[in-house]
């Protein structure tokens, strides 16, 4: 469950205040928005001695340089990004210019006011600027501006209650002075009720200000479950209600009378419930202010480290009375995915499967008109039989290095074929060259070879070249052709 609360879009870069919750993550772990919730992380420089300087923007984006500076005193990222890192030993900061040539300046001082690693500024090529501005070690200010420019096109205004957020304001400029715009309040549970535990996120409520006068507020309610609760572990979600559904709670309950209204009430108007097993896995959930139920079974099977072999069977059934049944092995990877309509309908059931690699890379996907049935072996371990077309559905193959060629997880070839009697057409090809000084090693790729038709007389053929600055992992000149 995820939330997008409050966003800046001035500035160097789009920033969003966003929580999700995870009921398989730690619920015990307080944060920013309380217990379970993450919200968003920023972007951060870490040193990793022996490996590499490692910079996490949004989202998986990871940039690693090289320990090592080149002679010009630039960190080079590894695998060939464009990526560059210096270090500035007055202002003990790291400075990255990333491949749009955005600058991104972090704290590289463990005593200074910025968190080491959390970033300073972000300025664009043309000019665009982004601040975040700390106290005490903790995000206060996000001020975007304009290089050269004293105005402040846009900021966000972080407020704190201990250690969670309880208030963000945006603010915008108004002729010559800011002015907020919109403000999104946290409120938490205090623990004295039956509806929540000291720190569970309890009320979010965004309101927009015109002309000085905060208008009608969009609000989400939530409510936990607490100790010795039979349904669910301490701190674990167990009712959601967003904005339109509060609207109607309130309107009928008055607000914040409503707050304290029975579960068993607050029921009818709840957007999401849920249930859980002993191992905190979602068994019941109820949507739709009650009218739809979605039930989850579990079956464990004994652990086994083969990537074919089924670990977990999970059967969903949806209101409709369709299901949803998945096999995974030991790592969560899907192994066969079924989906059964419900009793009665015509409608056959659609089976795709797929199949791994020794080192758990995925190797075959078989479409639903390849697979024609399967069968569960139980046992250690447990087996999936799989029936398959010979001369129907899309097979799709993918075959990697294995370590001399190009690094085991990464693919060389791309293949298909009409059911497992049909002829294996390549689509395509790919060669890679290693590069190792001492223990460090580079894989370059060489050669990308893409073939058009089924005979394989076309293809387009784009080789690669390198040169290297002496005694590095560094390219110093890349050449491409056809």
């Amino acid at each position: 469950m995820s939330v997008r609360d409050i966003e800046m879009r001035e500035g160097a870069l789009p920033f969003t205040h966003q929580r999700s919750y995870d009921n398989l993550k730690q619920l015990n772990q307080d944060g920013l928005n309380g217990f379970g919730w993450e919200t968003t992380q920023l972007a951060k420089t870490e040193h990793h001695p022996g490996y590499y300087y490692r910079t996490t923007f949004a989202g998986d984006d990871t940039v690693n340089f090289n320990l090592t500076a080149d002679s010009l005193g630039i960190y080079r990222a590894e695998k060939d990004f464009p990526d560059t890192m210096t270090i500035d030993i007055v202002n003990k900061t790291f400075v990255v210019t990333r491949s749009d040539l955005s600058v991104w300046t972090f704290s590289n001082d463990p005593n200074g006011t910025v968190p080491q690693g959390l970033p300073k500024t972000v300025v664009t090529a043309s000019g665009d600027a982004t601040e975040f501005l700390y106290t005490s070690g903790r995000l206060t200010k996000i001020r975007a501006y304009r290089i050269n420019a004293a105005n402040t096109l846009a900021e966000l205004d972080y407020i704190y209650e201990g250690d969670r957020i309880s208030q963000i304001v945006r603010n915008i400029p108004i002729g010559s002075t800011l002015q907020p715009e919109k403000r999104v309040t946290y409120t938490y549970h205090t623990g004295s009720d039956t509806f929540g535990n000291f720190g569970d996120l309890k009320t979010v409520v965004t309101e927009i200000c015109q002309n000085g006068t905060w208008g009608s507020a969009e609000t989400y309610h939530y409510r936990y479950y607490k100790s010795g609760d039979a349904k669910g572990k301490t701190h674990a979600l167990k009712m959601a209600i967003f904005p339109a559904e509060f609207t109607l709670f309130a309107a009928t309950y008055g607000n914040p009378a409503c707050l304290s209204i029975a579960d068993t009430t607050a029921l009818g108007y709840s957007t999401k419930y849920y249930e859980y097993d002993g191992n905190q896995r979602v068994i019941l959930e109820r949507v739709e202010r009650n009218r739809k139920v979605i039930s989850f079974e579990y079956t464990e099977y004994p652990d086994n480290n083969d990537f074919n072999t089924v670990h977990r069977k999970t059967v969903e059934t949806r209101p409709q009375g369709n299901k949803n049944i998945v096999f995974t092995n030991f790592q969560g990877n899907v192994l066969l995915r079924e989906e059964v309509p419900p009793v009665g309908s015509a409608e056959p059931s659609s089976i795709q499967f797929f199949q791994y690699n020794a080192d758990g890379h995925r190797s075959h996907d078989y479409s639903p008109k390849a697979v024609l049935g399967y069968s569960v072996k139980v046992g250690t371990p447990t087996t999936l039989t799989v029936t398959l077309a010979a001369n129907d559905g899309k097979i799709e193959f993918r075959e990697y290095g294995n370590g001399t060629n190009a690094p085991k997880s990464t693919v060389i070839r791309e293949s298909i074929k009409k059911g497992t009697a049909g002829t294996t057409i390549v689509l395509k090809e790919y060669a890679y060259e290693k590069r190792q000084i001492d223990s460090r090693i580079v894989w370059k790729k060489t050669k990308d070879t893409q073939y058009a038709g089924e005979t394989q007389n076309l293809a387009v053929v784009v080789q690669y070249a390198y040169q290297y600055h002496t005694n590095s992992l560094e390219v110093s000149q890349r050449l491409f052709g056809k």
